[in-house]
Formats: structure tokens, C-alpha cells, sequence
């Protein structure tokens, strides 16, 4: 039987620095992801927050304008003023409903504990 000697080559993609070299890149392109998908996440948060925004504009944008057509008219300046400054016309009367602040509650009691004492024993 005569031995066959053989050189038996490597495959350049098995040895150590390929393997390495490939599991830095996997782990790079991972971070690459990941740091992508935040920054999506936080351009779509920075979106809504817009929208919401662009609608409170909106909607007082209505308001003042809606204010502006009210005073825009001789009844509506009228009525401004007189909230304003608490005048009238000649021949107009003003009522100032006034709100008492004064709270009713229970009277406090001023019997001491002597007192107290005194009733409980019934002298």
C-alpha cells in the first residue's frame, strides 16, 4: 500500500482573522441599525409634536380671527369696551354682581375643656 502524501490546503475563509474580521463587521452593521431606527424614532416623535403644535396654531389662528371679525363690528367693539373698562352709554344702566367670598360653616366652639369636663360630670 503505498501512502499518498498530500498537501491539504487551507481555505482562506476558516482562519482566525477572517472570523474575527467578520464578527467586528457584524457587530458594526448591528450598531449601524440600531442607531438608524433611533434616529427614525426620534424624527417620527419630533413629527408628531409638530402636528400637534401646527393644530394649537390652527386653532387659535380661528379663535383671533373670529375675535377680529366680532370687533370689527360696531356692537362688538361696544360690548368690549364696556367689558373692559365697566363704562355705558347715557340711558344704559351697569349691574357688578359681587361673589361673597365669606364661607358659612359651623360656629367654632369656645367651651373650654374644663367646661367640657364640668357638663360631662353634670356639675
Amino acid at each position: 500500500m503505498r501512502h499518498r502524501i498530500t498537501t491539504h490546503k487551507k481555505n482562506p475563509w476558516y482562519s482566525p482573522v477572517i472570523t474575527i474580521l467578520l464578527i467586528v463587521v457584524i457587530f458594526w452593521m448591528g450598531s449601524v441599525v440600531i442607531k438608524s431606527f433611533q434616529k427614525f424614532r426620534d424624527v417620527r416623535m419630533a413629527r408628531n409634536e409638530s402636528r400637534n403644535e401646527l393644530t394649537q396654531l390652527q386653532e387659535k389662528n380661528a379663535d383671533l380671527e373670529q375675535k377680529i371679525n366680532i370687533l370689527s363690528t360696531d356692537y362688538g367693539l361696544d360690548q368690549e369696551i364696556k367689558a373692559q373698562y365697566r363704562v355705558v352709554r347715557p340711558g344704559e344702566e351697569i349691574v357688578i354682581i359681587v361673589d361673597n367670598d365669606e364661607s358659612v360653616g359651623e360656629p367654632e366652639d369656645t367651651e373650654t375643656f374644663w367646661d367640657k369636663l364640668r357638663s360631662f360630670i353634670g356639675l
